[in-house]
C-alpha cells in the first residue's frame, strides 16, 4: 500500500515556484502600496484640520505645531495618529503669518525618491493637496 502525500522534493519546488512568482510581482505592487499611503495622508490631513477647527472653537486661535512633533499634535488635538519612528509620514502644522490660518503638512521622503510627497491641508480648503506630480 502506498502513502500519499508531498514527498520533501515537491515541496521544495512548489516554495520555489512561490517565491519566483511573488518576486516578480513585487514591483508591480508598489504603486497600489503607495496610493494606499496617499489616502492616509489625506484622511489624516482632513482629521487635523477637523481638529483645528474644533481647538479654534475652544481656544480662539489655531494651533500651531513648533516642531515639537506628532506627540504635541496628539495631546493638544485630541487625536491619534502614529508616533512611531516607522511611520511613514511627517506632519507638522504651521501658522500661515497672518495668525489667520493654519497650514498642515504631511511629508514623506523615501527612496527612490519618485515616491517623495508632501500633502498640506488647511482652515479654507476642502481636500488636501499636493503640488508634486506624482499625488495620484
Amino acid at each position: 500500500m502506498k502513502k500519499s502525500g508531498f514527498n520533501l522534493l515537491e515541496l521544495l519546488i512548489v516554495i520555489i515556484i512561490i517565491g519566483v512568482l511573488a518576486i516578480l510581482l513585487y514591483p508591480s505592487f508598489r504603486p497600489a502600496k503607495e496610493s494606499a499611503l496617499n489616502n492616509e495622508a489625506r484622511a489624516n490631513l482632513k482629521l487635523i484640520q477637523a481638529a483645528e477647527k474644533i481647538y479654534k472653537l475652544e481656544y480662539g486661535e489655531w494651533l500651531y505645531d513648533l516642531t515639537y512633533g506628532v506627540p504635541y499634535i496628539n495631546s493638544m488635538l485630541k487625536i491619534s495618529l502614529k508616533q512611531e519612528d516607522t511611520r511613514p509620514w511627517n506632519y507638522s502644522i504651521t501658522d500661515t503669518g497672518s495668525g489667520a490660518n493654519f497650514n498642515a503638512t504631511a511629508s514623506r521622503v523615501v527612496s527612490p525618491s519618485d515616491y517623495n510627497r508632501n500633502w498640506s491641508i488647511n482652515s479654507s480648503l476642502e481636500e488636501p493637496v499636493c503640488p508634486s506630480g506624482w499625488c495620484k
